[in-house]
């Protein structure tokens, strides 16, 4: 895969010396840029560590290119430690408001991959099933390469982690539009898999159509613990007396249950990652 950003020629002005920098140099290291982040994650500050090793590969006379990259705020560069971390690389916003994807190529794949067993447990019933596929080959995409409406976000701490968020969702919109060849539509473990349902949900909600119209996406949040509630009972119907268990039932089906779990869930996710922030910056 090769993702093609809209750069063009530069001249960069090095301690006095124009350097001419060419195109094709950028998109060579602007695109190992993005297959790394999208391989490889960032780390808690967003950067995506890249050897000089693998550079070097693109261009054996990266450097200029690089400096040019930092001086014009496109990039930025984390520290480098001898023997231990090579440099990590993150985009800026100001390289997100001004450089889009172009194009995104798709070389062949000459690996034997095994195909997917279609076969479910789940008893959906055929006609279903062939209602849903016909919606998911009809489904308008909303989507244009050049456009940069693929939201960019960062974290609450301010980094740029989900630059590949932005990267993969690019790639699954585009490999939708293409035909056949890059759509997928398979039931697996009891699940079903197509290139919509691993979109981002801000993706799905606004860059999807079906018959002209946007999707409109619904969860039931106490599902799982009305299903457990439930299971309870079938499994012990002597619980339905215990006070607990009544006070459970109650705050399942008046929605507070779910929502202060999810309260308590992300207090503890924020607590660690103020930790691990924290231990980061003690250890640099």
């Amino acid at each position: 895969m090769r993702i093609v950003f809209n750069f063009e020629d530069k001249e960069f002005n090095k301690n006095g010396k124009i350097i001419k920098l060419k195109a094709e140099v950028f998109k060579d290291i602007l695109n190992l840029y993005a297959l790394q982040t999208i391989y490889n994650g960032t780390d808690l500050k967003g950067y995506t560590i890249i050897s000089s090793q693998k550079i070097k590969k693109v261009f054996s006379r990266y450097k200029p290119y690089i400096d040019y990259l930092r001086f014009n705020n496109y990039i930025e560069r984390s520290n480098y430690i001898v023997g231990k971390k090579s440099y990590g690389y993150r985009l800026t916003e100001h390289f997100k408001k001004d450089i889009s994807i172009n194009k995104i190529t798709y070389y062949p794949n000459n690996k034997k991959i095994k195909k997917k067993s279609n076969n479910y447990t789940i008893p959906v019933k055929e006609w279903v099933n062939a209602r849903l596929k016909k919606d998911f080959n009809s489904c308008e995409i909303v989507f244009n390469l050049n456009q940069k409406q693929l939201e960019k976000t960062k974290d609450e701490w301010g980094n740029f982690i989900d630059i590949g968020k932005w990267f993969n969702n690019n790639v699954k919109l585009y490999k939708w539009t293409e035909k056949t060849t890059t759509r997928y539509y398979t039931w697996s473990s009891n699940r079903l898999y197509t290139n919509f349902t691993n979109l981002s949900s801000h993706i799905r909600l606004n860059n999807v159509m079906l018959n002209n119209e946007p999707i409109v996406e619904f969860d039931i949040s106490n599902s799982f613990p009305l299903m457990l509630a439930k299971y309870c009972f079938i499994e012990k119907p002597d619980i339905a007396n215990d006070y607990n268990f009544k006070e459970y039932c109650s705050s399942v089906i008046n929605g507070s249950f779910y929502s202060k779990l999810q309260t308590k869930l992300n207090n503890i996710r924020n607590c660690n990652k103020k930790k691990q922030k924290m231990q980061k910056i003690l250890e640099s």
